[in-house]
């Protein structure tokens, strides 16, 4: 809970992280390669103005 509102987990918490569903595909030796990832960053800027006046 924070501020009044339950959120379920760090991504609806800080704007600043975020993640996309990614696809890749890859030609190797006659075979085509597909693989899955779920990339996540963070975004330091927004992060800062997020995070200002933040206490620990």
């Amino acid at each position: 809970m924070s501020r009044g509102t339950t959120h379920s987990g760090l991504l609806e918490k800080c704007p600043a992280v975020s993640y996309v569903d990614a696809l890749f595909t890859e030609d190797t030796c006659g075979y085509t390669v597909r693989r899955q990832e779920h990339l996540f960053w963070l975004d330091l800027e927004v992060y800062r103005q997020w995070a200002r006046g933040a206490e620990v």
